[in-house]
């Protein structure tokens, strides 16, 4: 688990801090392997920065922390149904679809 705070500048010349966050390795589209790292943007000061990668750092530590991702949450839900089909009686999962389908995602 590595991370750091990094200064930057914007054109008009102020300045903001991120929090640069090393995620692992992934393949890259042309099929190699690349370091991931995810930027956090727009800290007033090193300081809340530096907080911040403290307490991302400790939830990747303590496995809590989530990877976001663009995922929608109709995405998310018809992958919820498929996965728990098999685990209910059909009438329920009857139930849960169309509470999905009529309140969730009309």
């Amino acid at each position: 688990m590595r991370g750091h705070v990094r200064k930057y500048e914007f054109k008009d010349g102020s300045k903001r801090w991120a929090v640069v966050l090393y995620q692992g390795k992934r393949v890259s589209p042309k099929g190699k392997l690349v370091d991931s790292y995810r930027w956090i943007r727009g800290f007033q000061t090193q300081k809340t920065a530096q907080g911040e990668l403290t307490k991302l750092l400790k939830s990747k530590g303590d496995g809590t922390y989530i990877e976001p991702s663009k995922q929608t949450l109709s995405e998310y839900l018809a992958r919820w149904l498929n996965t728990i089909e098999s685990n209910l009686a059909p009438k329920t999962f009857e139930r849960y679809k169309e509470l999905v389908d009529l309140n969730i995602n009309p």
